[in-house]
């Protein structure tokens, strides 16, 4: 697997953001869950850059940490077992 280069891809970034209009850096800072952290920063930089306030969607899920997301699984003998565990 390639891995990539960081300021590489925030030069590709910072490009593509500023061949963007500001309507569309708007839409593209709506829902800061879809952009990576590389993308958030480039994206909040030409926002300052060109004045404008970044103003995510109140209804955008807000980036959750993989630690967040990932359970651990277990095999318990009933409900109130498994609520017990301290692997939630």
């Amino acid at each position: 697997m390639t891995r990539i280069n960081p300021e590489q891809e925030r030069e590709r970034l910072a490009a593509r953001y500023a061949a963007m209009n500001d309507l569309e850096l708007l839409k593209v800072g709506g829902d800061p869950a879809a952009l990576t952290e590389w993308a958030r920063e480039t994206l909040r930089d030409e926002m300052r850059r060109r004045g404008l306030e970044w103003k995510p969607d109140p209804r955008s899920p807000k980036p959750v940490a993989e630690e967040e997301i990932l359970k651990g699984l277990g095999i318990y003998p009933d409900r109130i077992a498994a609520g017990l565990s301290e692997t939630f």
